[in-house]
């Protein structure tokens, strides 16, 4: 109850307390005049950014399906691409369910995640790399089988026909 007189009775503390009581009033004022438009900015750019990342995604997928499409041998190489990362992806999960189950520093240390970040990290950059290469390979999966399919047809008119 005595400090609480003694506060009241020191000036530093009415000042800072009115000080900071007005910077709040201020700074709410200032932030729901600005904040609408800083959102309305946002919102506008944040869409134009996406979709220009999502224009150069597909224009590198549209890419690649175009030079691997004609070549079932280059389907047969994005296939085991991608199946030898899946296996990569697997063991070094394996491994680090076994390093962490065993290691007994690691219980200490759990809560120290700056120091496991380095060791877990790979494996983000696996799964993302293996999603990137799923994507890829279902698109030029699908284009193969539709350029095959339009191999055959032409081929089996041209049979029928007797054209060589």
């Amino acid at each position: 109850m005595d400090q609480i007189l003694d506060n009241l009775k020191d000036p530093s503390w009415w000042f800072t307390g009115i000080f900071f009581l007005l910077v709040g009033i201020l700074l709410t004022k200032a932030l729901s005049s600005w904040l609408p438009n800083i959102w309305k900015f946002i919102a506008k750019l944040v869409p134009r950014i996406t979709r220009k990342v999502q224009r150069w995604k597909e224009r590198k997928i549209l890419k690649r399906v175009k030079r691997y499409r004609q070549h079932p041998t280059e389907v047969v190489w994005l296939t085991t691409r991608y199946w030898s990362l899946m296996t990569l992806f697997t063991m070094y999960a394996g491994f680090l369910t076994i390093s962490f189950s065993l290691s007994p520093e690691v219980a200490d240390k759990s809560t120290e995640i700056k120091k496991l970040f380095p060791l877990v990290l790979p494996i983000y950059a696996f799964q993302l790399l293996i999603m990137w290469e799923q994507v890829v390979l279902k698109r030029v999966r699908k284009a193969h089988i539709q350029w095959q399919k339009r191999i055959t047809r032409r081929s089996s008119k041209d049979a029928v026909n007797g054209a060589a």
